[in-house]
């Protein structure tokens, strides 16, 4: 299971490879790569620094815990109707539920 906060589902979704620093980078792909490949994997929705949080960069100023990024998270949750706790099955993960994701965040998406 991977545990996510809100607003890396947004993230992993348009994921190009680019990020904070080269390990922060080599983590998100792992993850990106282990939600496409390893269609069983399941999603676990929490409140605050996730599996991404935990490869941020010491030499950059830690945003994880700011409150922004927790109004970010709830925000992207209200959106796509998921609370903190939830668990998304490898059937979310999709291109249904980026299509849905793209809907309810962006609404010009067609």
């Amino acid at each position: 299971m991977i545990e996510l906060r809100g607003h890396h589902i947004f993230c992993l979704l348009g994921y190009r490879g680019m990020g904070y620093s080269k390990e922060y980078v080599e983590n998100m792909t792992k993850v990106h790569t282990i939600l496409r490949e390893q269609t069983e994997t399941m999603i676990q929705i929490i409140p605050g620094p996730d599996d991404l949080c935990a490869k941020f960069p010491d030499d950059q100023p830690y945003h994880c815990l700011d409150k922004g990024v927790y109004e970010h998270d709830a925000d992207i949750l209200k959106r796509l109707a998921l609370t903190f706790s939830d668990v998304l099955p490898d059937a979310k993960w999709n291109a249904g539920f980026a299509r849905m994701l793209c809907l309810r965040i962006l609404p010009s998406c067609v």
